[in-house]
């Protein structure tokens, strides 16, 4: 079964770089665009990067791989991947989150917008 979108997280914290580093997401924004020309592609800010939803079904193999090669948070990937070897359900796989919540706060994420 597929995946409904392909989501990179470019999360800054988990590489100890400046967070909401621009340049890393436009690198990656970039090479999506230029992989998938037709396909609608969001990008959203969050509290810690970014995240960049491809609008566009995959294979679960299609999917890892496209994150592994723009650059998705390899802490997220790891997940991704063992999600696989225990064989729990396809949508489990790539989640982006559009609002998080604990027992603290609500986050949510603001989508940019092309000028």
């Amino acid at each position: 079964m597929p995946t409904d979108y392909i989501g990179i997280d470019i999360d800054s914290l988990s590489h100890g770089i400046v967070q909401h580093d621009p340049l890393r997401m436009l690198v990656a924004l970039i090479n999506a665009r230029y992989m998938y020309p037709n396909i609608p592609i969001e990008v959203r800010t969050t509290r810690h990067g970014f995240h960049i939803k491809i609008c566009k079904q995959a294979t679960i193999q299609e999917d890892i791989e496209v994150r592994r090669l723009l650059g998705d948070d390899p802490q997220r990937l790891f997940y991704s991947e063992r999600h696989i070897r225990w064989g729990m359900p396809d949508w489990t796989i790539d989640v982006l989150f559009d609002m998080k919540q604990n027992s603290i706060s609500k986050s949510y994420t603001r989508e940019i917008r092309p000028i």
